[in-house]
C-alpha cells in the first residue's frame, strides 16, 4: 500500500516547476497552400514546444532526460495563477496568428492594416 501511495504521489503531486519539452518539426506546406511556383529548394518548418506543470516524478527523473528542462514556475508565471498564465498564453498565440496573417498579406501585396 505504501508503494502505491508513493507512485500516486509521484505522478500527481505538483512541484514548483514546469517541464519544457521539444515537439516535432512540421512542414508549413502541409497546412498552407501557395499558388505561386516555388523559386527555391528546401522546406519551411515550424516547431512545437510543450510546457506543462512538473510532477514529483518529473522532478526526480529530469536529469535522465536530455530532451526536457525544468523551469521554475516563478520564471514563467511570475506571481500569476495558472489560469492567468493560460490567458496570457492565449493572448500571445492570438497575437502571433494575427502577425502571421498581417505579414503574409503584406508579402502577397494585399492591402492590410493593423488595428490595436
Amino acid at each position: 500500500m505504501l508503494a502505491v501511495c508513493v507512485v500516486v504521489a509521484g505522478l500527481f503531486l505538483p512541484t514548483k516547476y514546469y517541464v519544457e519539452t521539444p515537439g516535432g518539426a512540421y512542414q508549413v506546406s502541409k497546412y498552407f497552400k501557395i499558388d505561386q511556383p516555388q523559386s527555391h529548394s528546401g522546406g519551411f518548418y515550424f516547431t512545437a514546444v510543450s510546457i506543462r506543470p512538473a510532477m514529483v516524478f518529473d522532478y526526480l527523473t529530469n536529469s535522465w532526460r536530455s530532451f526536457s528542462e525544468l523551469v521554475p514556475k516563478k520564471e514563467i508565471d511570475g506571481d500569476n495563477t495558472t489560469e492567468e498564465h493560460n490567458k496570457v498564453e492565449q493572448f500571445y498565440m492570438a497575437d502571433s496568428i494575427n502577425n502571421a496573417v498581417y505579414f503574409a498579406a503584406k508579402t502577397a501585396h494585399v492591402p492590410v492594416k493593423k488595428n490595436f
